[in-house]
């Protein structure tokens, strides 16, 4: 178990004026915390001057980027500011229950990565959920981590790659592991699969008290194409690589379902601009786009309205 001041807390935002004080308080009475950083990642509201208004403490760090740069590159300006030898990450939408760094910390000191199962809440109703993307606690590997980011019919889309372990700062230095600042969507899938790829003992325990805040117009929700296709690049590269069979075919199956999202944001964005001939060749590219396209529609039709 980690001692006082071991874990410095990284906070990448964007536009995050409405949600930054509410993250950062979550997190001051935490006594593993050395220091918070704050990568300010080109905002154009007031989450600065709600952060140097609302908040005094002497453990917050404040940094700007002055133009967007996206989730990666913030995060990897702030991992080159970490005094401390673990990182936590927490994005500025969500917050940390108390005292879930020290129940984080008190399961395991054998692993490079400890990552807990998440609680979410949306905007409109404030209760707290049990997310259950851990099916097994315990240490995963990479075949595993990669399965378990990919839609199924048979089950809920599990997405690990939304988890936000504490981190070893030694293994991240030691490999060279940054997160790839080409990706504004998928970023943390990539970052923790090239965490795996060099060898990282990864392992995934029951929820602590990170709260995930489901929101409609969250980055996540309003990728762009080619946020979609920079994903499948990353999916070719790990292709490439030396893997298993098992490794192999996971890629595989997440390339393409990468490609049925990317398929179903291209048909979209023909039929927002009217041109037809472009959505039947998005509709009719193969029998599994067409499935995802008239599922996701579907859906929509049928969602329920969330007010923000």
């Amino acid at each position: 178990m980690l001692e006082m001041s071991q874990i410095s807390l990284l906070i990448a935002c964007y536009n995050a004026a409405g949600t930054i004080e509410r993250a950062v308080r979550s997190i001051r009475q935490e006594p593993l915390i050395g220091e918070i950083i704050v990568v300010d990642d080109g905002s154009q509201d007031e989450t600065i001057d709600v952060l140097k208004s609302n908040i005094a403490d002497d453990k917050l760090k404040i940094f700007q980027t002055g133009i967007n740069l996206g989730p990666g590159a913030a995060r990897n300006i702030g991992l080159a500011k970490v005094a401390f030898p673990w990182v936590a990450v927490l994005d500025a939408d969500d917050y940390f229950l108390p005292d879930r760094l020290k129940k984080l910390t008190s399961c395991s000191t054998d692993a490079d990565f400890i990552a807990d199962d998440l609680y979410y809440c949306t905007n409109d109703t404030g209760k707290i959920k049990m997310r259950g993307m851990v099916e097994r606690a315990g240490f995963i590997d990479l075949e595993f981590f990669v399965k378990n980011n990919i839609t199924t019919t048979r089950k809920q889309r599990t997405e690990l790659g939304f988890l936000k372990p504490l981190i070893s700062m030694d293994f991240l230095n030691r490999y060279h592991i940054r997160y790839r600042e080409n990706l504004r969507l998928g970023e943390d899938f990539a970052f923790y699969v090239d965490a795996l790829f060099a060898g990282a003992r990864f392992k995934i325990i029951d929820a602590c008290g990170y709260v995930s805040i489901e929101r409609t117009d969250s980055l996540s929700a309003r990728h762009e194409i080619s946020d979609l296709e920079y994903l499948c690049e990353f999916d070719h590269l790990n292709l490439k690589r030396k893997l298993s069979q098992p490794e192999r075919a996971a890629f595989h199956q997440h390339l393409l379902d990468t490609k049925k999202r990317l398929r179903l944001r291209r048909f979209l964005f023909e039929k927002a601009n009217d041109r037809y001939d472009g959505m039947l060749r998005e509709f009719l590219w193969n029998h599994g786009s067409a499935r995802h396209i008239l599922a996701e529609l579907l859906k929509a039709k049928i969602r329920p309205h969330r007010s923000e």
